[in-house]
């Protein structure tokens, strides 16, 4: 049975049941075809209205809308694993934004789509915000475009090793975080995050102090294997090391607490190792701020979001706003 469309033109699109749903996870399984064949043309889906309570409901439901789950190995962000599907949203300090972003663009394994479901609103603020990337593709200046398809981006990216006074200090200081890459690979075993960035397709080294540097490099733009569109995908604007993208807090902080550009957390650059200017990332995130939207949560909520077509990023907020998210390949 097909579900409820408000408005078609919308971004996202609004879906809700026909009735009181007391299925959604069957509701969703029957319309797949209608749910696939929307997220294609419109990228993002907000189901509204559905009888989804908890991270257990939301699995059914993310399973019902077909695909793999996918774990989420060598990301660069906190996340808690609620069940063997689902994790919490990104768990990085409420007070900042989270620039918009396709789910693990830096790797070469990524989800296809994705699928966050509220299980509490924040008091304000929280949105989840959200763009067309096809849209940021048309309006970024054209010849910063091609310098990116041209040379491509090169991602690096450092894990600490896990040491208790460095993490105690996290804890009091949000400003200095900082994955450590047996939380990122889910693992204390050299061996195992060794295998996982070779599965990942990415070159590493282990820095004498115990810390872990990764690197690849991707292309800026991709095809979609459906559509056949052509689409701005990658992580350049939320990874550069700018004010803009970080803030001044975070900005600043990082100029206080790492010595070289190489120490951050994670930086960008062309793939041939040059530097990526402030007027090129300029550019790319005026783009994407023209075409940004935010997607006010209510409880039970779900948004799914074709990972190609749309990026999604986080508003600051304030209360005890809790999103779960779902992975999703094939």
């Amino acid at each position: 049975m097909a579900l409820r469309v408000e408005n078609e033109a919308a971004f996202p699109v609004v879906l809700g049941p026909h009735g009181s749903a007391p299925d959604p996870a069957a509701a969703v399984a029957a319309a797949r075809e209608q749910v696939a064949g929307l997220l294609e043309r419109a990228g993002a889906l907000l189901l509204r209205g559905f009888p989804i309570a908890d991270g257990s409901a939301f699995a059914a439901v993310a399973r019902g809308l077909g695909g793999k789950p996918m774990e989420y190995v060598g990301g660069n962000v906190p996340r808690t694993r609620v069940s063997s599907d689902v994790f919490t949203s990104t768990e990085l300090d409420r007070r900042f934004r989270i620039q918009l972003h396709n789910e693990l663009a830096y790797q070469r394994t990524y989800p296809d789509r994705i699928a966050f479901f509220c299980e509490r609103p924040a008091r304000t603020g929280g949105q989840t915000t959200i763009v067309d990337c096809r849209l940021v593709l048309r309006d970024i200046d054209p010849a910063v475009v091609a310098e990116f398809e041209r040379r491509g981006i090169r991602y690096v990216r450092t894990f600490q090793a896990t040491r208790p006074r460095r993490e105690a200090f996290k804890k009091r200081f949000p400003l200095y975080y900082h994955q450590t890459w047996e939380s990122a690979f889910g693992t204390s075993s050299r061996d195992d995050v060794e295998r996982a960035c070779r599965e990942l397709e990415m070159q590493f080294r282990w820095r004498p102090n115990g810390d872990l540097e990764v690197w690849n490099e991707l292309p800026a733009t991709i095809v979609h294997p459906r559509t056949g569109e052509r689409i701005w995908f990658n992580q350049a604007t939320n990874l550069h090391y700018n004010r803009r993208s970080l803030g001044w807090l975070v900005y600043l902080s990082r100029k206080l607490f790492y010595r070289s550009g190489r120490d951050h957390p994670y930086q960008i650059y062309f793939g041939d190792g040059s530097a990526v200017s402030r007027r090129q990332i300029g550019s790319v995130q005026d783009a994407i701020d023209r075409h940004t939207t935010g997607v006010d949560w209510q409880q039970g909520d779900l948004l799914v979001l074709d990972n190609r077509l749309v990026a999604h990023g986080r508003a600051p907020y304030s209360g005890n706003r809790r999103v779960l998210v779902s992975m999703l390949r094939g």
